[in-house]
């Protein structure tokens, strides 16, 4: 299979490189009158070269010369305001401006792509000096000759920031069909025309993945469609080096350290402080409120860790206006990155922040499995989940050799006193007296493992992404039964009621939505949740949920 598959690869690589010289050919013959009035214009309007080359990494780190029409006064990467073209920026020319705005001044690398330095369509070829920066993954985007366009160029380019770009190149390089290549020429024609605000949400690799999902669905429900086919279209590079399961811990349990949890009044945040003063009572503990300005008076200088739990969950998708979306961007993205930079700057030695798993979209519709493992690539699917995407990235962009950044991406968290989806669901097994007996699975986190976890990664000092969960997984109907068990009632399961759980999961809004969160799939592979020396799952899901449920009585 991966040999029929190498062999379909080159011969596109072959009709890619015989499309590139027949179109350049084509485009430089149709444009050399163009040219011509571009280059005097350029001559007329400022003192200069005509072109401005620069030496550009290409395919396998090979340095070419890139040619493009200047658009800038001679000299101007030298002067202080930076390399970086800003709307207005005084450093383009007259003419400067219209060549970027049309991007006729990127035309001239038709002669790059006929002499084999460029493709049509590609990774748009950086600095030289940005290949220190490559890490392993990114280095991926270098596999493939440069382009004069490309799958992030046609995806908002503008709007996206460096790491996202670099993930829709290596995505290219990995997905690469000539069919693709047509598809980024199109749209290219579109960006020029309409500008990139027009396709800053549209991405093509969502469209076409909602038409693949669509044909696999379709396939799947004839049965021609083998089980290898199936892993290969759900799978993608996550790329990223730091994930915990690839970590070795060796943790002392009895070393003091300082913590400061930003954010009070935080289920996550006192459950921890509760916990850990019962069972390590060598890590002293303080919480600081963030609701005001007052906390960036606070001293972090002798805190050792910062774990972050400020933040806001459980939107209202549906009903939120543009001032409650920019509540969310401003708490749970801008709040989480200046905590970070004040630790960073305070000589705290490790920064722990609650992602979560809302970071990997909704989950999967009811009768539909979504298993997300180290491939999975976070695509938020609303505004809440982009505000925890966003302070995500950004908190791990500051760590560095003396300032280790812990990102927890958790399931549903649920225990004592516990908000969201597990009191509802457990006020429902406490009235119904019959259920619907459907087979799904989630992944759930129970307060106390959380919290040991939270313990031993403070001990342990280390930094990464982890995805910390129950040992097991949970099905809805198995645990409404033990939530009811628990309360010593009794409720049916019955597959008679599974025909109303499809139909309300095909009910557009907010019915569809409940009922797809209630009855839908969504679980982390076993895999990224075990970690080497370090064991955090002190309660099992039946002991958790009796233990929850018998302390709601007591209180």
């Amino acid at each position: 299979m991966a040999m029929a598959d190498n062999r379909k690869r080159q011969r596109e690589l072959r009709l890619k490189r015989k499309f590139d010289v027949a179109l350049s050919a084509i485009g430089v013959a149709v444009l050399f009158p163009m040219w011509l009035i571009i280059a005097v214009s350029i001559k007329i309007t400022s003192p200069g070269p005509v072109f401005f080359l620069q030496e550009r990494p290409g395919y396998r780190k090979k340095i070419f010369k890139i040619y493009k029409f200047r658009t800038m006064h001679q000299g101007s990467e030298k002067m202080e305001k930076g390399v970086e073209v800003l709307k207005g920026d005084a450093r383009v020319t007259k003419i400067g401006g219209f060549l970027r705005r049309t991007k006729l001044d990127e035309t001239p690398q038709l002669l790059n792509v006929l002499r084999g330095e460029m493709s049509l369509v590609g990774p748009r070829p950086e600095r030289v000096a940005s290949l220190a920066d490559y890490t392993p993954f990114t280095a991926k985007r270098l596999n493939m000759k440069p382009g004069m366009t490309g799958l992030a160029q046609v995806s908002g380019n503008i709007y996206l920031d460096l790491e996202d770009r670099y993930r829709l190149d290596v995505y290219y390089v990995e997905h690469f069909s000539f069919f693709l290549d047509i598809r980024i020429l199109i749209r290219t024609v579109g960006v020029v025309i309409f500008g990139e605000e027009r396709y800053k949400e549209k991405s093509l690799i969502k469209t076409m993945q909602r038409k693949k999902n669509k044909k696999q669905d379709d396939r799947e429900r004839k049965g021609d469609m083998h089980l290898s086919e199936i892993e290969s279209v759900k799978s993608s590079d996550a790329g990223f080096e730091g994930y915990g399961y690839k970590k070795r811990f060796c943790i002392d349990k009895t070393i003091h350290k300082n913590v400061l949890i930003t954010g009070a009044d935080s289920y996550i945040g006192e459950s921890f402080q509760s916990y850990a003063k019962i069972h390590y009572p060598n890590l002293s503990i303080n919480t600081i409120d963030m609701t005001d300005s007052s906390w960036r008076k606070c001293d972090f200088s002798s805190y050792d860790a910062v774990f972050h739990v400020a933040g806001i969950a459980h939107a209202d998708i549906g009903s939120a206006g543009d001032e409650e979306k920019a509540r969310y961007y401003a708490v749970n993205t801008d709040l989480a990155i200046e905590t970070a930079e004040t630790a960073q700057k305070s000589g705290v030695k490790q920064f722990i922040f609650m992602s979560s798993i809302i970071v990997y979209g909704d989950s999967a519709p009811y009768g539909k499995k979504k298993v997300i493992d180290e491939t999975t690539v976070p695509s938020p699917a609303n505004f809440y989940g982009d505000s925890k995407w966003r302070a995500d990235k950004g908190v791990r962009a500051l760590e560095g050799e003396n300032f280790q950044v812990a990102v927890l991406r958790p399931p549903m968290i649920y225990g004592r006193g516990s908000k969201g989806n597990y009191p509802i669901l457990a006020k429902l097994a406490r009235i119904a007296p019959v259920f619907p007996d459907v087979k799904n699975e989630r992944s759930m986190l129970y307060i106390d493992n959380l919290c040991e976890f939270v313990s031993l990664l403070v001990l342990s000092g280390k930094g990464g992404v982890y995805f910390p969960q129950n040992h097991e997984y949970s099905n809805t109907s198995k645990l409404v039964k033990m939530i009811a068990s628990a309360g010593k009632k009794k409720i049916h399961t019955t597959k008679m009621l599974n025909p109303l759980v499809v139909l309300a999961s095909r009910i557009p809004g907010k019915i569809g939505d409940l009922t797809d969160k209630a009855f839908g799939n969504s679980v982390y592979s076993h895999k990224l949740s075990q970690y080497n020396g370090f064991s955090y799952q002190v309660s099992d899901l039946k002991t958790s949920v009796v233990f929850t449920e018998r302390k709601g009585e007591d209180a």
